[in-house]
C-alpha cells in the first residue's frame, strides 16, 4: 500500500471509532435521560396518590380509591397501580391487561385475578421499574401506593435512536 493509502485508512479507522464512541456516549446519556424522565413521571404520580387518597381510605370510598388507581394506570408506561393497607391487603388496583408485559407474562399461565400474584409474577421483570409510596394521615400509615412502569418504551426509543446512529456512521 501507497503511503497515501495508509494514510486515507488511518483518518477513517480514526473517525469510525470517534463516531462510534461518540453514539455509544449519545445512547447512553439518552437512555438514562429518558428513564429519568419516566421514573420522575412515576414518583409525580405517586406522590400525588399517596396525597389524596388518605381522606378516601378514612371515608372507606373505595370507588374514589379504584378511580385513582385507573386513571394512573391508563398514563402511558403504567403497567399497575396498587393501593395496599399496612398489612399488604390489596384494597384497590388496577393492572393494565394490555401492557405487553402483562399479556406474555400471563399467556403461558392462566389469567389471574389475584393482584398480589400478579405483582409477583411481575417481581423479577427487568422491564418494568417498581415504585412504592406511603400514604399517610397524621403520621399514621395508612397504606401504600405501588406503581409499576414499563421500560418497553424506552427500549424502543433506543432501538430507533441506534438504528438512526448507525445509519449515520455508516454514511
Amino acid at each position: 500500500m501507497r503511503l497515501g493509502a495508509k494514510f486515507t485508512l488511518t483518518v477513517l479507522v480514526i473517525l469510525a471509532g470517534t463516531m462510534a464512541a461518540n453514539t455509544l456516549y449519545f445512547l447512553n446519556t439518552s437512555a438514562r435521560f429518558h428513564e429519568q424522565q419516566l421514573v420522575e413521571r412515576g414518583r409525580s404520580l405517586g406522590r400525588l396518590i399517596s396525597l389524596i387518597s388518605p381522606e378516601a381510605i378514612l371515608g372507606f370510598d373505595f370507588l374514589l380509591l379504584n378511580d385513582y388507581t385507573r386513571e394512573v394506570s391508563s398514563q402511558p408506561d403504567v403497567v399497575y397501580g396498587v393501593i395496599v393497607n399496612p398489612r399488604g391487603t390489596p384494597v384497590s388496583s388496577y393492572i393494565n391487561a394490555s401492557d405487553p408485559l402483562i399479556k406474555e407474562g400471563f399467556s403461558r399461565s392462566s389469567a389471574s385475578t389475584d393482584v398480589l400474584k400478579v405483582l409477583e409474577e411481575l417481581s423479577g421483570q427487568d422491564a418494568l421499574i417498581r415504585l412504592e409510596f406511603p400514604i399517610t394521615h397524621n403520621d399514621v400509615l395508612l397504606g401504600r401506593f405501588l406503581v409499576g412502569l414499563s421500560r418497553e418504551s424506552l427500549q424502543r426509543e433506543f432501538r430507533r435512536q441506534l438504528a438512526i446512529q448507525a445509519l449515520v456512521v455508516s454514511a
